[in-house]
């Protein structure tokens, strides 16, 4: 049986943590210069980072966690290296985190901007939000299916910027 341990990530960590990205993130820099971009980022040093790790692989998934106030979350930077994608781990990690987001900090929504297909977090129970909440034209802003009509029917609901 394979051991997956979901945790916060440690600082060691991070270099694995931003090389999953590279390919879709790199933006032409160096491998080492986007993983120092990465580290030196304002942005990412607003969230809190997960992984997932699974014996014999090491870390194969990870992700960031924005608080926004109100119970709502964004969930943002998901990556899983280039070798283990379409293996599930990217869902268990957003599964496990949100979950426990729910039970530790009476989390109720959560959003997202997908720059994948958006059918993987349609499974795992998010919703593109209407159009009129989109900003971004290569990205969808998702959110819990669960909350997408009391959000939508909110007047005073502006939608989170891009995380």
């Amino acid at each position: 049986m394979t051991i997956a341990i979901n945790r916060r990530a440690e600082t060691r960590d991070m270099p694995v943590v931003f090389e999953m990205g590279y390919d879709e993130w790199g933006g032409g820099s160096s491998l080492q210069e986007h993983i120092e971009n990465c580290i030196n980022s304002p942005k990412y040093k607003k969230g809190v980072w997960h992984v997932l790790e699974v014996e014999g692989y090491g870390i194969v998934s990870s992700l960031i966690i924005y608080t926004f106030g109100n119970k709502s979350f964004g969930i943002g930077s998901v990556a899983t290296k280039s070798d283990k994608r379409r293996n599930g781990y990217a869902s268990n990690l957003i599964q496990h985190v949100i979950d426990d987001l729910i039970s530790d900090e009476g989390a109720e929504v959560f959003f997202l901007y997908s720059d994948i297909d958006p059918i993987m977090y349609k499974k795992l129970g998010f919703e593109v939000m209407p159009e009129d909440y989109q900003n971004y034209p290569k990205t969808k802003l998702m959110c819990s299916k669960d909350k997408l009509q009391e959000i939508c029917s909110n007047p005073a609901f502006e939608p989170p910027k891009y995380f």
